[in-house]
């Protein structure tokens, strides 16, 4: 019992270490977006983390009791149930018999994630989305001193 809790204390360092560091890209991205306040989520970062939980050998259940407190945000959600159906499809594709500790994974995993159940609520997202800059709001477009004025009021 006590190897598994002083293997355990490191995982669980890391594992926050690792959401702390999807995140971090996630609000200052390594790549610049295509469009100029464009929400990046660092998908293939957290599909990495969540397919590290869910491993075929071992029981992750305490180290996803961790990620699950994260799970009270909107994108996280979202990014978890997309990597675990991931990685649930690739395991049972092979055809060949899946293990009982991913399976035992991915319904920790899934059994955390709870949908919410106020319909107008705000969202509320684990990586900060920027806000965009003035420049693309109408309030701040300048009308060209070329374009014909009509003197009527509408």
């Amino acid at each position: 019992m006590s190897c598994v809790l002083t293997t355990l204390r490191p995982q669980e360092l890391a594992l926050g270490t690792l959401m702390k560091f999807v995140q971090l890209e996630g609000s200052h991205p390594l790549e610049k977006p295509k469009w100029e306040g464009h929400y990046l989520f660092p998908r293939e970062l957290f599909k990495l983390v969540v397919e590290g939980l869910l491993s075929l050998e071992e029981d992750r259940a305490l180290l996803l009791s961790q990620l699950q407190s994260s799970l009270e945000y909107d994108d996280l959600r979202y990014h978890a149930m997309q990597a675990a159906t991931g990685a649930l499809a690739r395991v049972t594709d092979g055809g060949a018999e899946v293990p009982l500790p991913f399976w035992n994974n991915t319904f920790t995993l899934l059994s955390a994630i709870s949908l919410p159940r106020q319909e107008g609520r705000t969202p509320s997202f684990y990586v900060r989305h920027k806000e965009p800059s003035d420049k693309w709001k109408v309030a701040h477009l300048k009308v060209s001193s070329s374009a014909p004025r009509s003197g009527r009021a509408c």
